[in-house]
């Protein structure tokens, strides 16, 4: 399996644009806090590195927790995140991969991969001192890099033809075999070796059209079977390719697949998402049970006899839990309140001059460094207060309810419609307060915003075509422009995005997306992006929820 660090896909197009369209879990500051992956550093290590949507989290002990911020790396959002025994961490990013070796000062790896777009990095299944590196430059040569001196140097270790973009790997657990998915003159492949020397190729002919591949996992039991997701804003399928290239759809799901396992048993499978629950299957993927919608499955990371489930901090009791192999309620490891501060660092060092001016507002953001004594949190589902403002009081938000004594914050997030309810035992971060509570606040003079006009939220309406009307504030919608590094600040355009999947870019606030949207119920997103695709910096957005279905098109 992957280390579960953030996510890129193979999706169609190339270069840094389909990056942007494709890749679903990008770290960036005004994403939903939570962990989407764990690292271990070393295999006898108690506690593991969580990756999160803002950043890496370092235990001191069990209850004190450190954060790394990525920028660090220059960067506001970081491809990949891998570990070394040394203490060795790297940051892969779209223009290089970058190191540490006291997570306080940070340092582009020199050579090939300098200035490259690093969309994986990973230590090695056996040799704890071996890093491995995938590339994704439309413009270059792209390979499989491998360091044999802890990531010093990095050499190609096999290449796939001039232009080939790689997009992601996976490496059996001793080593062999590899499946490499990337693309080549637009189209999407496997390359395969039983033994890292001799490769195959194979066309990805039945991936359907605008959708985008993310590899899963390796079969724990039988390695010339690999697992992926088809991956489309109209829905998203659980995949198992062969050696040889052969497809099985086992199960299509209407969100994304963010955690994967196979085993422990023969024949078991287990696949779940945020917003689709937990599906299990004890007879090979030929029928499913599920889904349940507890805990929330942002990852699920096996290790030793075990393995860590990212949850979703608020509604579950932790952001990640760990449980014996094959259960998926465990024991709490790390709650977002249990993170005290910046990574311990010298005065002049990158992550303590670049993080601790972000700690304030990272911490009311993400609820860390607080706690809230169980018996003072209450489960009631009250009205919001919001009044349906932008931002914090949309569904996929924040819905903040302070109580009497303005003690506590209780975080309500809402996925296709319906609100999860706290459940019992959650410590939620008192640092929410001063965040949710200014969440109804105009924006802050000068700051671009972002807001859904049409469809309303909850409607039921046509999707052919779908019509989709914002309001921007701060902030000019421009056409493509030649050079999008040119543009002036403060321009660009926005992005809508269905069911995370980005559906169209526009320069205008009225517009109908298109292509006609199957019915269905639809998280629909606009996020304001600057000229070069990047988002907005403060992040802003809008998230509404909606079904489609042709009734409501009439005649």
């Amino acid at each position: 399996m992957t280390n579960g660090g953030p996510r890129t896909f193979l999706g169609a197009g190339a270069g840094i644009l389909l990056l942007l369209a494709c890749q679903r879990t990008v770290w960036a500051h005004g994403e939903f806090p939570e962990a989407t992956g764990v690292v271990f550093e070393r295999d006898a290590d108690p506690l593991p590195l969580v990756v999160t949507s803002f950043g890496i989290l370092a235990p001191r002990k069990a209850d004190d927790w450190t954060w790394v911020c990525e920028e660090v790396t220059g960067e506001t959002s970081v491809t990949s995140f891998a570990a070394l025994p040394s203490g060795r961490w790297f940051l892969g990013t779209f223009y290089g991969l970058w190191y540490s070796d006291d997570r306080c000062r940070w340092q582009a790896v020199p050579g090939d991969l300098d200035g490259r777009f690093v969309t994986q990095v990973q230590r090695d299944a056996v040799d704890p001192d071996r890093v491995w590196a995938a590339t994704s430059n439309g413009d270059r040569d792209n390979a499989l890099w491998r360091s044999d001196d802890g990531g010093d140097s990095f050499a190609a270790y096999a290449t796939f033809g001039t232009g080939a973009m790689i997009r992601g790997f996976l490496q059996g657990s001793d080593g062999v075999p590899w499946y490499v998915f990337g693309w080549r003159d637009q189209l999407p492949w496997l390359w395969h070796s039983a033994d890292g020397e001799d490769w195959t190729e194979h066309l990805i002919d039945a991936l359907p059209e605008g959708h985008s591949i993310y590899p899963l996992g390796i079969d724990s039991q039988d390695s010339s079977r690999a697992y992926v997701e088809f991956h489309g804003y109209y829905g998203d399928s659980l995949v198992r390719i062969t050696a040889e290239g052969s497809l099985a759809v086992l199960l299509d799901v209407a969100d994304d697949v963010t955690a994967f396992a196979t085993g422990p048993a023969d024949g078991e499978i287990w696949a779940g998402g945020r917003n689709v629950g937990w599906y299990h299957s004890t007879d090979d993927g030929q029928s499913w049970d599920g889904p349940d919608p507890e805990p929330e499955a942002g990852c699920v990371i096996p290790h030793g006899d075990d393995w860590y489930l990212c949850q979703n901090n608020w509604a579950d009791g932790a952001a990640v839990a760990v449980a014996p192999a094959g259960a998926t309620e465990g024991e709490a490891v790390l709650e977002f309140g249990d993170v005290h501060g910046v990574e311990d660092c010298p005065d002049g060092s990158e992550t303590q001059e670049v993080c601790g001016p972000l700690w304030e507002s990272t911490k009311e953001y993400s609820g860390l460094d607080a706690e809230v004594p169980a018996e003072d949190v209450s489960t009631a589902d009250a009205d919001p207060g919001c009044g349906g403002c932008a931002h914090a009081g949309r569904p996929g938000g924040f819905l903040p309810m302070v109580g009497t004594l303005g003690s506590a914050a209780f975080a309500l997030r809402r996925r296709r419609g319906r609100r999860l309810p706290l459940r019992s035992g959650t410590l939620v971060a008192v640092a929410l307060v001063a965040a949710l509570a200014s969440a109804c606040e105009p924006p802050t003079a000068g700051n671009p915003s972002v807001q859904i006009l049409t469809p309303a939220d909850g409607a039921i309406v046509c999707g052919d075509p779908l019509e989709v009307a914002v309001e921007v504030e701060n902030f000019e919608l421009v056409e493509e422009e030649a050079d999008p590094y040119a543009a002036p600040d403060g321009t660009g355009h926005v992005h809508i995005f269905l069911n995370g999947q980005e559906a169209v870019q526009e320069s205008q606030e009225e517009f109908d997306l298109p292509d006609p949207v199957p019915d269905g119920e639809y998280q629909v997103k606009a996020e304001l992006a600057n000229a070069n695709h990047s988002p907005v910096e403060p992040y802003t957005s809008d998230l509404i929820y909606v079904t489609v279905s042709a009734d409501a098109c009439g005649d």
